[in-house]
C-alpha cells in the first residue's frame, strides 16, 4: 500500500495524513490486486464493501439480456465505487465492475463508514460528508451522460460529449478517457458508425483527432 496516495483522494479530503491511518484501520481496510479482465464486483450480488481505485482503471459494465455488454463508465485512480448499493436494503448490483488493466483496490466496510458510535475516530463525520459529495458528483455524472445520449443524431451526441470534455479541460485540445469501443458504449452508439462519423467530422473541419488526442473547433458547423 502506498499510504501517501490516500490524503489526495476525495474520500479522505480534509483529513490529516496521520489521522487517515486510524480511519482506515477502523473501517477494516483491505487491499486487493486484480488482473486485466478480473471481475471486482459482480452484477446480481450484494456488497457490504466500498472500493477505491488505488492504481489502474476499471470499467462499469452492463450485461444485456441478449448476450452483449457495454461500458457504462470508467473508474480511475482515486475513484470510489460500490457504496451506494449497501445503503439500500436488499439492493443488488446491476453492473459488473471489471478491471480494465491490472489494478489495485482498497476496500472498506461500508456499514462502519455509515455508522457513527462513541468509539468512532474524530474525523469519521468528515468521511461521511465526503461520501455525500462523492454521491452528488456521481449523480451529476449520470445526468451528463443522459444529456450526451439524448440527441437522436449521432453527430450531435459526439459533439455534446467532446464539447463537454473541452469545457472540463478549459481547452479545445484534450484527451478522451475512452478507447473507441468504450466511447461508443458510453454514448450508446455503434462503434463502426461512430468511427465513420468522427472521420466525416474531421473532414468537415469540426474536429481533428489522433487516437486519444482531440481538438474541437467551435466556430465551424
Amino acid at each position: 500500500m502506498i499510504f501517501s496516495f490516500f490524503p489526495d483522494t476525495c474520500l479522505f479530503k480534509g483529513i490529516a495524513p496521520h489521522d487517515i491511518k486510524t480511519l482506515m484501520d477502523y473501517f477494516d481496510s483491505e487491499e486487493k490486486e486484480y488482473k486485466k479482465g478480473d471481475i471486482i464486483f459482480r452484477a446480481g450480488t450484494a456488497t457490504p464493501k466500498i472500493g477505491i481505485i488505488e492504481k489502474g482503471t476499471a470499467n462499469v459494465v452492463i450485461n444485456h439480456p441478449w448476450g452483449t455488454s457495454s461500458v457504462f463508465g470508467q473508474l480511475k485512480d482515486g475513484d470510489v465505487f460500490g457504496g451506494a448499493y449497501d445503503t439500500i436494503s436488499a439492493s443488488r448490483l446491476v453492473c459488473d465492475t471489471v478491471a480494465a488493466e491490472n489494478c489495485k483496490v482498497m476496500f472498506f466496510d461500508m456499514n462502519k463508514m455509515l455508522t457513527i458510535t462513541d468509539n468512532s475516530p474524530k474525523d469519521h463525520i468528515v468521511v461521511m460528508r465526503n461520501l455525500v459529495q462523492i454521491a452528488s458528483e456521481t449523480c451529476l455524472g449520470l445526468a451528463e451522460r443522459m444529456i450526451h445520449t439524448a440527441p437522436n443524431s449521432l453527430r450531435h451526441r459526439i459533439m455534446s460529449y467532446l464539447a463537454d470534455l473541452a469545457m472540463k479541460n478549459d481547452s479545445n485540445k484534450f484527451k478522451v478517457p475512452f478507447g473507441r469501443q468504450q466511447m461508443a458504449d458510453y454514448l450508446n452508439v455503434n462503434r463502426v458508425a461512430m468511427c465513420g462519423e468522427l472521420s466525416k467530422m474531421q473532414k468537415d473541419g469540426l474536429i481533428k483527432f489522433h487516437k486519444f488526442d482531440f481538438e474541437i473547433f467551435f466556430g465551424n458547423r
